[in-house]
């Protein structure tokens, strides 16, 4: 969530190394916990259409994001930041919401 801040703003070569990393290690995080939450709630006969909707979905809002980051970051780096941390933090809620519910769901399968 974080990255930015490393990446923006920092003008060293460590600063955007770390930014980087962290970046990296979200995205491996995503690629891998979100195709297998999308495993776990979609029923085996409907995968392929679960999928198509994620990754429809998931592309969707990643180039609305991009676009809106690519004019903030000719507007302000600040506000650049803020919309990409902000957003980052709208979603935790919505997270942890369906985080609880996957793991009573999971407990019952078991």
């Amino acid at each position: 969530m974080m990255f930015s801040l490393f990446i923006f703003i920092g003008h060293s070569l460590p600063m955007i190394v770390i930014g980087s990393v962290l970046w990296g290690v979200g995205m491996g995080a995503q690629e891998s916990i979100l195709k297998s939450a999308v495993t776990i709630l979609i029923p085996k006969n409907n995968r392929a259409i679960g999928f198509g909707i994620f990754e429809f979905s998931f592309g969707l809002f990643w180039f609305i994001g991009s676009y809106i980051i690519g004019v903030l970051y000719e507007v302000s780096l600040v506000w650049l930041i803020i919309f990409s941390c902000g957003f980052e933090a709208l979603s935790l809620p919505f997270y942890l919401l369906s985080s609880r519910k996957n793991t009573k769901d999971l407990k019952k399968t078991l």
